[in-house]
Protein backbone atom coordinates (compact mmCIF):
# COMPACT_ATOMS: atom_id res chain seq x y z
CA UNK A 1 0.00 0.00 0.00
CA UNK A 2 1.46 3.63 -0.82
CA UNK A 3 -0.03 6.42 0.95
CA UNK A 4 0.12 10.39 0.07
CA UNK A 5 -0.78 13.18 1.88
CA UNK A 6 -1.54 16.47 0.27
CA UNK A 7 -3.85 20.02 0.60
CA UNK A 8 -6.19 20.59 -1.87
CA UNK A 9 -5.65 23.81 -4.25
CA UNK A 10 -8.92 24.35 -5.27
CA UNK A 11 -12.59 23.29 -4.64
CA UNK A 12 -13.66 20.24 -6.49
CA UNK A 13 -15.71 20.41 -9.08
CA UNK A 14 -18.50 17.76 -10.39
CA UNK A 15 -16.99 18.01 -13.69
CA UNK A 16 -13.51 17.20 -12.00
CA UNK A 17 -15.07 14.52 -9.93
CA UNK A 18 -15.97 12.80 -12.89
CA UNK A 19 -12.81 12.98 -15.10
CA UNK A 20 -10.76 11.82 -12.10
CA UNK A 21 -12.99 8.90 -11.49
CA UNK A 22 -12.37 7.96 -15.27
CA UNK A 23 -8.66 8.60 -14.77
CA UNK A 24 -8.63 6.03 -12.00
CA UNK A 25 -10.55 3.51 -13.66
CA UNK A 26 -7.54 2.88 -15.77
CA UNK A 27 -5.99 0.98 -12.86
CA UNK A 28 -6.27 -2.37 -11.48
CA UNK A 29 -5.54 -0.68 -7.68
CA UNK A 30 -7.68 0.89 -5.13
CA UNK A 31 -8.47 4.34 -4.28
CA UNK A 32 -8.88 5.57 -0.79
CA UNK A 33 -9.51 9.16 0.11
CA UNK A 34 -9.72 10.00 3.57
CA UNK A 35 -10.61 13.27 5.22
CA UNK A 36 -11.03 14.17 8.54
CA UNK A 37 -14.42 12.88 8.83
CA UNK A 38 -14.45 9.94 5.76
CA UNK A 39 -13.25 7.73 3.85
CA UNK A 40 -14.23 6.83 0.39
CA UNK A 41 -13.48 4.52 -2.54
CA UNK A 42 -12.28 6.99 -5.24
CA UNK A 43 -14.02 5.47 -8.21
CA UNK A 44 -17.19 6.44 -6.81
CA UNK A 45 -18.56 9.34 -8.25
CA UNK A 46 -21.11 9.94 -6.17
CA UNK A 47 -18.51 9.23 -2.78
CA UNK A 48 -16.31 11.78 -4.20
CA UNK A 49 -19.14 14.14 -4.85
CA UNK A 50 -20.37 13.63 -1.34
CA UNK A 51 -17.26 14.92 0.67
CA UNK A 52 -17.94 18.43 -0.59
CA UNK A 53 -14.10 18.63 -0.81
CA UNK A 54 -12.75 22.54 -0.47
CA UNK A 55 -9.56 24.17 -0.86
CA UNK A 56 -6.85 23.95 1.82
CA UNK A 57 -8.47 20.71 3.03
CA UNK A 58 -6.01 17.98 4.24
CA UNK A 59 -6.47 14.62 2.64
CA UNK A 60 -5.09 11.58 2.45
CA UNK A 61 -4.61 9.19 -0.48
CA UNK A 62 -4.12 5.46 0.16
CA UNK A 63 -3.73 3.03 -3.21
CA UNK A 64 -3.32 -0.74 -3.16
CA UNK A 65 -3.42 -3.56 -5.76
CA UNK A 66 -0.30 -4.73 -8.40
CA UNK A 67 -0.36 -1.31 -10.08
CA UNK A 68 -0.32 0.88 -7.10
CA UNK A 69 3.21 2.58 -7.68
CA UNK A 70 2.12 3.41 -11.22
CA UNK A 71 -1.01 4.34 -10.37
CA UNK A 72 -0.08 6.81 -7.36
CA UNK A 73 2.23 8.14 -9.74
CA UNK A 74 -1.04 9.16 -11.67
CA UNK A 75 -2.77 10.65 -9.05
CA UNK A 76 0.20 12.68 -8.16
CA UNK A 77 0.42 13.91 -11.69
CA UNK A 78 -3.47 14.88 -12.09
CA UNK A 79 -3.46 16.81 -8.37
CA UNK A 80 -0.31 18.64 -9.98
CA UNK A 81 -1.37 19.34 -13.51
CA UNK A 82 -5.63 19.02 -13.32
CA UNK A 83 -6.47 20.98 -10.68
CA UNK A 84 -9.91 22.29 -11.19
CA UNK A 85 -10.01 25.69 -11.91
Amino acid sequence: MRVWETTLQKEWTLRYCQELVAELGLYEADFLLKTKDKTINMKSLLGLCSLLLQEGERVTICVFGDDEEEALHAVKQLFHTNQPS
